[in-house]
C-alpha cells in the first residue's frame, strides 16, 4: 500500500447538453482513495466516492421533473508505465447515479501519453460510456 487519503472530483456543466457537450448538471463527487503498488510499472488506486449531481440547468427529464441526484461512484485509476517516455492510464468507472433507481452505469477511459520533451508531452485521451458514448481527444500539456 503506497498511498491513502480523501479525494474530490468536481465538474461544472460548462458543455451544452443539446448538442451532446457535458450534462448540464454539477458534479461534487468527495471520496476516498487507497494506492496499491503492484509492480514496478503498474499501480492501481481505487476510489469509492459519493456523487451528488445537481438539477440539469433549465432542462425538465421525460416525466416532467428536474431533480438533484444523489449516488456513488467506484473507480480504479490504473497508471502503467510503458518506457521512459511513455505511459498510458486505464480507468474502469461502475456509477450508481441515483440511489433510488437501481440503474448502473459503466464506463472505461485509456489515456496514453507520450514526452516529446522533458516539459512538453502528447496525449491520447478515449472514453467508452454506456450511458453519454464514447469521447476522443488529443492533446499537448507544458510543464512549467
Amino acid at each position: 500500500m503506497g498511498a491513502f487519503g480523501p479525494s474530490i472530483d468536481v465538474y461544472s456543466p460548462t458543455g451544452n447538453v443539446d448538442k451532446g457537450l457535458g450534462t448540464g448538471r454539477w458534479v461534487v463527487a468527495p471520496g476516498l482513495t487507497l494506492g496499491v503498488m503492484a509492480f514496478e510499472r503498474i499501480q492501481f488506486f481505487p476510489i469509492i466516492s459519493y456523487q451528488y449531481m445537481s438539477e440539469k440547468a433549465g432542462q425538465i427529464n421525460e416525466n416532467g421533473e428536474n431533480t438533484a441526484m444523489h449516488g456513488m461512484t467506484f473507480q480504479v485509476i490504473t497508471p502503467i508505465v510503458l518506457s521512459q517516455k511513455m505511459y498510458m492510464q486505464v480507468t474502469p468507472i461502475v456509477q450508481l447515479p441515483d440511489f433510488r433507481y437501481a440503474t448502473t452505469n459503466f464506463a472505461c477511459e485509456v489515456l496514453v501519453a507520450y514526452s516529446l520533451k522533458e516539459k512538453l508531452q502528447l496525449s491520447g485521451f478515449y472514453k467508452a460510456d454506456q450511458t453519454y458514448g464514447q469521447t476522443f481527444r488529443v492533446g499537448t500539456t507544458i510543464f512549467f
